[in-house]
């Protein structure tokens, strides 16, 4: 199946990236892939994409945090891919092209990405998220959506600790499921 019809054969909803992953994994966790959920973010919370839906061409994006799937590499996967449902690259993209079309290097201190990879069976394990922080007043449930929420119920995994497990996934401190890579590391790791 051609990769851009495979992005549109999976749950999908704007501005909802962890859940739009948390799904897909769930989708393809029976199969013979390596599947990793990618939290992308940094310490001020201000990442600099480019390639992204968001804005347009040739322009970037800040995102406060993404989401994306790292797969493979496995036999029928013989390279690390990544699954960005918001990217014009395209879905199933080469791990490295993707992080080299995606992030600038050297690039501003600032805007310097860092990366939580969380296996996919951790992830769905563990991983909730009542929305909260779509709120326009995250305390109070009543308040507007910054964004229309998705149909769906929010994913909340049968161990999750929570109903907002959320913060502890974007947060680039130690501590947290997964473990912390910089861009270089994530490099590194995927050659």
């Amino acid at each position: 199946m051609p990769d851009e019809d495979a992005r549109n054969n999976h749950r999908y909803h704007p501005f909802y990236c962890e859940e739009n992953i948390y799904y897909l994994c769930s989708d393809l966790i029976g199969s013979h892939h390596r599947l990793q959920a990618l939290f992308i973010s940094n310490a001020r919370r201000a990442c600099l994409f480019h390639n992204q839906k968001a804005t347009p061409p040739g322009r970037p994006t800040v995102w406060d945090y993404h989401v994306v799937l790292l797969d493979g590499p496995s036999n029928d996967v013989p390279r690390y891919r990544i699954r960005d449902f918001d990217t014009r690259l395209s879905f199933g993209i080469d791990a490295e092209e993707y992080l080299q079309k995606t992030f600038d290097r050297p690039g501003s201190d600032r805007f310097r990405p860092r990366f939580r990879l969380v296996s996919a069976r951790e992830f769905l394990a563990t991983f909730s998220t009542d929305r909260r922080h779509m709120r326009k007043d995250p305390e109070n449930q009543a308040s507007p959506w910054l964004q229309p929420p998705p149909p769906w119920d929010p994913p909340r995994g049968s161990n999750a600790a929570s109903e907002h497990e959320l913060p502890a996934y974007i947060s680039m401190e130690p501590e947290g499921p997964g473990v912390l890579v910089d861009l270089e590391e994530l490099l590194e790791m995927i050659r």
